[in-house]
C-alpha cells in the first residue's frame, strides 16, 4: 500500500471505522550484544537504520 492511500485510511476518510493514530511505517532497528574476548565485558549496540536482512555473526 502506498503512503497517500495508507494516510487516508489512517485518518478514518475510507470505510466506515474511526481512523488510528497516525504512526510512519517504522521498522524496528536491530540490536547486538558484543563480548570481549579477554575481559568478557558486554556492550549494547543498536544499529541507526533500517536493514532488508537480519544481521549475522561471523565466529572464528
Amino acid at each position: 500500500m502506498g503512503n497517500r492511500r495508507r494516510e487516508r485510511k489512517l485518518k478514518g476518510y475510507t470505510g466506515k471505522v474511526k481512523g488510528q493514530a497516525t504512526v510512519k511505517k517504522v521498522a524496528k532497528r536491530q540490536k547486538m550484544l558484543l563480548e570481549c574476548n579477554e575481559c568478557h565485558y558486554v556492550v549494547e549496540k543498536v544499529f541507526d537504520y533500517r536493514t532488508k536482512k537480519k544481521l549475522e555473526l561471523k565466529t572464528e
